[in-house]
């Protein structure tokens, strides 16, 4: 087993410098010095349970699947805070619509679930297509060439902490999505030191530069403050929400400083599904913060989550799913409407999609509340998905 994790670890260095080069020490999952920890008859066990099957001969999503199966406990205990539950990842996916033509990331990506249900929708997409279209597909896992562009190439998670990386890298690797573009790193560091200071993005740089997406999905961390005074500065060097009045805001909810960031690595009318609490909706003194988000990017859709939503994983917050699309021009402050103001032509009245689910598929316990053939994907959460996309769409 020992033998087996430092062949595994050589591959992933191998298999990484054949498309980065030697940007290698954020990219890497395992370092040389990491050692494989376990207990030989847990080994022994897991082997014995396992032997019916092959996961060689099984396909990607199958694989991905058993991945967040055996994950799944652990994910409630040790991992809670890096966890999406899976019905608000097929929620977000289903009403953002990621294509092969999209540039998806994932700044704060935890065990890169998102992009690897990314990477599932559009695998799945592209098998429908190619059906229509009488293409013949002999690997469901690589239905069509475009698909494989897609795969190797318009991936990008961060994640801040390399033991969570660890999972992230496993996790696509089961997914069939070992190309994508992984980062240990810090997504809210002044800008200028994730992108070696370039700040042009597409079509030449994909990835986390300024316009460097097309679409994100994440659920950022929240509850706690940003106050480093390089990053509130940074932040605010670019018209920022941490500038108020012409000057740097001493802090600010990382949530908040996670919306900006999303808006800077987004191409202007690309796509951001993020997980918010319910106060940066409701709170009067968010109202600021609702303004600069309106200057930067058109409200598309609201999701209310039932507050059991992360309970399981320890979180209570009630929170909501937002959906923006980043402006072709960020407004300045002094052009955003004001009540009573005349409309004009470059901010017509627009339409927002409101849904609220009730029933998740679970409770606060973590225990089903619909069959667990529906699990992954309530009633609920497919109805919204229906409903966006018949009476909005984008």
């Amino acid at each position: 087993m020992r033998d087996t994790f430092e062949k595994a670890k050589q591959w992933e260095r191998e298999m990484l410098s054949k498309k980065f080069g030697d940007s290698l020490n954020i990219r890497l999952a395992f370092t040389e010095s990491e050692a494989l920890e376990f207990k030989s008859h847990t080994t022994v066990e897991i082997v014995k349970r396992l032997q019916p099957w092959s996961l060689r001969k099984s396909t990607a999503d199958v694989k991905g699947g058993v991945f967040e199966d055996f994950l799944g406990k652990t994910f409630r205990d040790d991992l809670g805070q890096y966890f999406t539950p899976t019905p608000v990842i097929n929620l977000m996916v289903g009403i953002l619509q990621p294509t092969v033509h999209d540039f998806v990331g994932d700044p704060a990506c935890g065990s890169a679930r998102m992009l690897t249900h990314v990477l599932d929708y559009v695998r799945q997409r592209e098998w429908s297509r190619a059906e229509a279209e009488g293409l013949e597909v002999t690997n469901p896992d690589e239905p069509t060439q475009e698909f494989l562009e897609f795969r190797e190439n318009r991936l990008f998670g961060a994640e801040i902490s390399r033991n969570v990386m660890h999972v992230a890298r496993v996790n696509c690797l089961m997914n069939g999505a070992q190309y994508a573009d992984l980062k240990a790193i810090d997504a809210l560091q002044p800008l200028s030191s994730i992108t070696g200071g370039i700040m042009e993005g597409l079509p030449e740089r994909p990835g986390f530069y300024p316009g460097g997406l097309t679409m994100i999905l994440t659920n950022p961390p929240f509850g706690s403050k940003v106050t480093s005074a390089p990053i509130l500065k940074d932040l605010a060097s670019r018209d920022g929400v941490t500038k108020k009045d012409g000057t740097v805001m001493p802090s600010v909810a990382q949530e908040i400083a996670f919306v900006n960031r999303c808006l800077e690595f987004l191409k202007p009318g690309g796509k951001l599904g993020i997980v918010l609490p319910d106060g940066v909706l409701a709170n009067s003194s968010m109202q600021v913060i609702r303004d600069w988000i309106l200057r930067w990017a058109r409200l598309k859709a609201v999701v209310s989550l039932p507050q059991e939503t992360f309970a399981p994983y320890g979180a209570g917050v009630k929170t909501s799913v937002i959906f923006l699309e980043k402006r072709e021009q960020v407004l300045t402050a002094k052009g955003q409407l004001e009540l009573g103001q005349e409309i004009t032509e470059t901010d017509q009245d627009y339409n927002v999609y409101m849904a609220r689910i009730d029933n998740i598929g679970y409770d606060v316990n973590g225990r089903l509340t619909v069959n667990e053939e529906n699990a992954p994907n309530p009633i609920e959460v497919k109805e919204s998905v229906q409903d966006f996309s018949q009476k909005l769409g984008w």
